[in-house]
């Protein structure tokens, strides 16, 4: 299964707990990820989002890499 597929049938906003379950980290760890900005959201009120489709890019990045821009020019 391709890492789209897994995304397929989330909501178009996710909990850290989504989150968390579909990428298979702790809740916590996405949390932290979240507040450093390695995982992109936002912060509404008291609650995490993360929209599905910038977490499929950066799962994306995380597999393959930047692009040709990542490569040391």
């Amino acid at each position: 299964m391709c890492v789209a597929e897994k995304f397929e049938d989330l909501p178009m906003f996710l909990s850290p707990e989504q989150v968390a379950e579909c990428t298979g980290m702790h809740v916590k760890s996405v949390r932290r990820c979240l507040i450093n900005g390695t995982i992109p959201g936002r912060k509404l009120g008291s609650q995490w989002r993360v929209y599905k489709f910038d977490l499929l890019d950066e799962s994306q990045k995380a597999v393959y890499g930047n692009g040709p821009e990542s490569e040391g020019n």
